[in-house]
């Protein structure tokens, strides 16, 4: 156990300090595509991104992912929830059935009785929805920021920790 935090403690100052510790959000080869063929995953403010499954590919874990490009497809994200002294135990499995031209927030609600919160997802497939859906004009900006900045892809880090292949995507 102490080798393995050994080894990510290293692993994490050497992106760190190579400035490639969050390369790039798109999770899809090739140049970037026009935001109506792709779909773009944002969570809020007290929402992080822990794992990503993409279709037909293996369980990914992320480091300080809070959005995602990816092609359309049923995906797999495991979000995660920390706001001031509560937070998830582990995370939550969201399936995700994306559509292109989309735009999505996830964020934490708690409801009444139930004593946990549990991720939910806004969809925001048209432009009136940015006017009726839970937080539109913030997430609506995000978007657009998005699209408009660098979109480079995600990068692997493959690496070995007591005994066993890991990988992680920044």
């Amino acid at each position: 156990m102490q080798t393995s935090r050994v080894v990510l403690a290293v692993l994490f100052s050497s992106l760190v300090l190579s400035g490639e510790l969050f390369a790039g959000d798109r999770f899809y080869a090739g140049e970037p595509l026009p935001p109506s063929q792709v779909a773009l995953v944002m969570v809020g403010a007290s929402c992080r991104l822990d794992a990503l499954t993409l279709e037909g590919k293996p369980r990914a874990d992320l480091v300080g992912k809070y959005k995602v490009e990816l092609l359309p497809g049923q995906h797999r994200l495991c979000v995660n929830y920390r706001s001031g002294q509560s937070h998830s135990v582990g995370c939550a499995d969201v399936s995700l059935n994306a559509q292109a031209g989309h735009t999505y927030l996830i964020h934490g609600s708690f409801p009444v009785g139930t004593g946990h919160w549990v991720p939910v997802v806004v969809d925001f497939a048209r432009e009136e929805d940015y006017a009726t859906g839970e937080d539109g004009e913030r997430t609506k900006k995000r978007a657009l920021k998005h699209f408009e900045g660098d979109r480079s892809p995600a990068k692997e880090t493959t690496f070995r920790s007591g005994g066993q292949d890991l990988s992680i995507w920044r």
